[in-house]
């Protein structure tokens, strides 16, 4: 599965609306690796004109009770495919997310901490899943 060569996604019209914010490919978070961040790069420089990627995951999960950093914002565990990554949801501590499984736009980030490199899912918007608003989407 590719769109413009970035492994792991499934494409189709940029802006698509799913309820969840505007997005422009599904990716599979138990997909999403180094080699998919460097192929993100590939479109950069990201702004006006070339907005940033926002991609949609169906049906992840939420491992474990999300965190709020500094009053603001959310820290979350999102598993997919037997793997999880990290995902933060600024500006959104006040908000609760949804039981069970979840669809979620989100961009994909570098984070660095203490020197250390890894993936992290910069979360646009979450809601309950929704399987036949993105059925078609995703044959």
């Amino acid at each position: 599965m590719a769109i413009g060569g970035v492994g792991g996604v499934v494409g189709f019209a940029r802006g698509h609306d799913l309820g969840i914010g505007v997005v422009d490919a599904l990716a599979d978070p138990s997909e999403i690796d180094g080699a998919f961040l460097q192929a993100n790069r590939l479109i950069q420089p990201c702004g006006c004109g070339n907005p940033e990627p926002v991609y949609a995951a169906t049906d992840v999960r939420i491992v474990g009770a999300p965190r709020v950093l500094k009053d603001r914002h959310l820290k979350l565990l999102v598993g997919a495919g037997g793997r999880n990554l990290e995902a933060i949801w600024f500006n959104m501590a006040g908000s609760g997310v949804p039981a069970g499984e979840v669809d979620m736009a989100f961009a994909v980030d570098e984070n660095w901490f203490m020197g250390e490199s890894f993936l992290q899912l910069r979360v646009e918007d979450i809601r309950p899943a929704d399987r036949a608003s993105v059925g078609e989407l995703s044959r």
